[in-house]
């Protein structure tokens, strides 16, 4: 096994290991870390779980951290409009600066996943834009990607990418609620229930839509 792939495997666990602590942990002392206030809370939650998606970490933690502190409803719309921001932030910064980060994704270590999204993308068509986001690359990546594609939109991204991280913010909600109440296992598979649904239903919808252009 490679030293990339040990060390990402090292993260997920170590992840996964920060998430489990956040939700047994009392909310009255995440709280104290947290500009007092509901809207700065709200602001502030937007502006971390952006920043983790423009950076190669995983998101998982300040999504927990949110849900936590903000509750379900509110911190799952607070995760998914951070996400979202993230990602056109991600997308304007690969348009402005297309012939930079056309270097970088040449780079050994990234040009193979760049190649085989090159092969699945089709930036003229918003369901392939949506399903493209649920294939295991990363989001860094995918973002950057789309924004090199002259033909994909800034309003077309935006509704394909608030589409498509829609499934993964509910199951996670779903899945905190569950290991919250352990108890109420039913959460749980309620949420993994959701996200399989969700992802089976965009992808007929978008390989339907596929045939109907071709």
């Amino acid at each position: 096994m490679k030293s990339r792939e040990i060390f990402l495997r090292m993260g997920s666990i170590l992840s996964l290991i920060i998430c489990l602590a956040l939700i047994r942990f009392p909310t009255a002392w995440l709280t104290t870390w947290l500009p007092s206030g509901m809207w700065l809370q709200g602001v502030w939650f937007v502006a971390c779980q952006a920043m983790a998606s423009i950076l190669p970490m995983p998101a998982e933690p300040v999504m927990t951290a949110c849900l936590r502190a903000e509750g379900a409803v509110l911190g799952t719309v607070e995760n998914w409009l951070g996400t979202l921001v993230g990602g056109v932030i991600l997308f304007l910064f690969g348009r402005l600066a297309a012939p930079v980060v056309h270097k970088l994704l040449q780079h050994p270590a990234v040009r193979p996943t760049y190649e085989r999204m090159q092969r699945r993308l089709k930036p003229d068509k918003f369901w392939t834009i949506t399903l493209v986001q649920f294939l295991p690359f990363p989001f860094l990546l995918v973002n950057l990607l789309l924004g090199t594609a002259s033909d994909v939109s800034v309003t077309t991204y935006i509704f394909a990418t608030a589409i498509a991280i829609t499934p993964y913010q509910i199951a996670w909600s779903l899945g905190y609620l569950g290991v919250l109440r352990v108890s109420h296992l039913s959460w749980l598979l309620v949420g993994v229930m959701a996200f399989v649904l969700l992802v089976v239903m965009i992808y007929r919808s978008a390989k339907r839509r596929r045939h109907q252009s071709q």
